[in-house]
């Protein structure tokens, strides 16, 4: 008997036609049994937010080289398509694939990031996540590198789920713009901590400001996922759901207690 193929549902945070998308899903479709749902528009930065005061549109598309594949294009964000997806369009999915996004999602970008928000949705909703980012900055144009690397990855989630190992929610992996010669391999690594170091917004009139660029997370840590891409390294981090400061907990609950016990009332 034939064993089961493995389902992803497909999206990004660029949009429906963005070549990122597009060209992975081109790729994976003779391996894997895909549904593909991606905003209508550019959602960039959307991170995880969601819709809540006006409905969805959806269209069915016909997309050329995906002849046969549910595309579904959706007038919100991200998480919506995930959430949509998950709930309603395609139902039951062996992975979340978010990507490949057109710029790097390194350090605090994981915070603003479409790509990632909707990682994060399909964890939220039971399923395993891969976040999929290319660093653009004018070296390597061509996404054939990415897709190589990005099937590497995704045969590793694979396994982790098929081993029962799924210690991983959501793994967050970003690109050099090399060709694939020159990648020197890849890092499990750590989210730059440092902040953006950005230009102020810039004054068009009393009511309008402009957008300032955003360079990379600047870091010292020599361990981090900044720094291992600027050296030509395919990044991989693990991240997960959980926010809790879990290791504060104890501590802040008995200052809270003393507290209340020392205080006036």
């Amino acid at each position: 008997m034939a064993s089961r193929r493995i389902r992803l549902l497909l999206t990004n945070d660029d949009g429906i036609y963005s070549e990122g998308l597009l060209s992975l899903a081109r790729e994976l479709k003779t391996d894997y049994d895909l549904v593909v749902i991606a905003p209508n528009e550019q959602k960039s930065g959307a991170s995880h937010s969601i819709t809540i005061h006006s409905s969805l549109m959806v269209e069915k598309l016909c997309i050329s080289g995906l002849e046969g594949i549910p595309c579904f294009s959706v007038t919100g964000t991200p998480a919506d398509c995930v959430k949509l997806g998950l709930s309603t369009l395609c139902g039951k999915v062996d992975l979340v694939v978010s990507g490949i996004n057109h710029g790097n999602n390194l350090g605090a970008d994981t915070f603003y990031s479409g790509t990632v928000g909707a990682a994060f949705e399909g964890c939220l909703m039971g399923v395993p996540s891969l976040a999929l980012s290319k660093r653009v900055a004018g070296n390597y144009e061509s996404y054939e590198p990415s897709i190589k690397w990005s099937k590497h990855a995704l045969r590793f989630m694979c396994k982790e789920i098929e081993n029962g190992a799924r210690t991983c929610d959501l793994l967050n992996v970003n690109f050099p713009d090399l060709p694939d010669s020159e990648i020197k391999g890849a890092r499990f690594t750590h989210l730059c901590s440092n902040v953006f170091e950005i230009e102020s917004y810039y004054k068009i009139s009393d009511c309008e400001y402009g957008i300032p660029k955003w360079g990379h997370p600047n870091s010292n840590f020599e361990d981090c996922d900044v720094n291992w891409l600027l050296e030509g390294y395919v990044t991989m981090t693990p991240l997960q759901i959980e926010r809790c400061n879990c290791k504060e907990l104890k501590r802040l609950q008995n200052m809270f207690d003393k507290e209340l016990i020392n205080g006036d009332g």
